[in-house]
């Protein structure tokens, strides 16, 4: 258990002045554990071959010329 300081620096570009913002202290907690993280939802693998197989098709699609 303890605080830590954190703060933002940015270096600045041609359209802003570099900039530093204030500390802000933050508590941090050791004995926290996550047992079960959280999941993120995904597509399954079989889903995700088939959309790439209908973009390339639809990609393909358009890209043939019309015939004369």
């Amino acid at each position: 258990s303890g605080t830590i300081e954190i703060a933002a620096e940015y270096a600045g570009d041609g359209a802003f002045p570099p900039a530093v913002s204030s500390p802000v202290s933050v508590a941090v907690d050791v004995k926290l554990q996550v047992s079960d993280p959280a999941r993120i939802p995904a597509l399954s693998d079989r889903t995700l071959l088939w959309v790439a197989l209908a973009l390339a098709a639809l990609g393909a699609h358009r890209l043939r010329r019309p015939r004369n």
